[in-house]
């Protein structure tokens, strides 16, 4: 499977990085989660340009975002921290899903 780099979607780094700090004042740790996924911004971006191709490999929407949720530490580093780039993070993200759909066909090639 092989996904395209998207562009770097500034404009959603913004919006996680903005809501983050107006959150953790009074949210905490809490807030990191919230404002990654608040109406999951990224992962419908990412949907975007990779959506036609994970449905073909047997991915569906609700299994990408149960997916990404393992990726939010990393995408908070992205957004917030700065300290991992665009192209580290997607690069990571389509390794993963490369990775879960090889692990997905050795679950059904080893059925009985």
């Amino acid at each position: 499977m092989s996904l395209a780099q998207p562009p770097e979607p500034v404009e959603i780094k913004l919006r996680i990085s903005e809501l983050y700090k107006a959150l953790s004042k009074e949210l905490g740790n809490r807030a990191l989660g919230l404002a990654v996924w608040s109406g999951s911004m990224l992962a419908r971006y990412l949907w975007e340009y990779w959506g036609p191709e994970l449905r073909r490999q047997g991915i569906s929407w609700p299994r990408f975002l149960s997916f990404l949720k393992s990726y939010t530490g990393l995408i908070a580093r992205w957004a917030i921290d700065g300290s991992l780039s665009w192209e580290q993070l997607t690069e990571q993200v389509a390794e993963g899903l490369r990775g879960s759909r090889r692990v997905g066909l050795d679950r059904y090639f080893s059925q009985p």
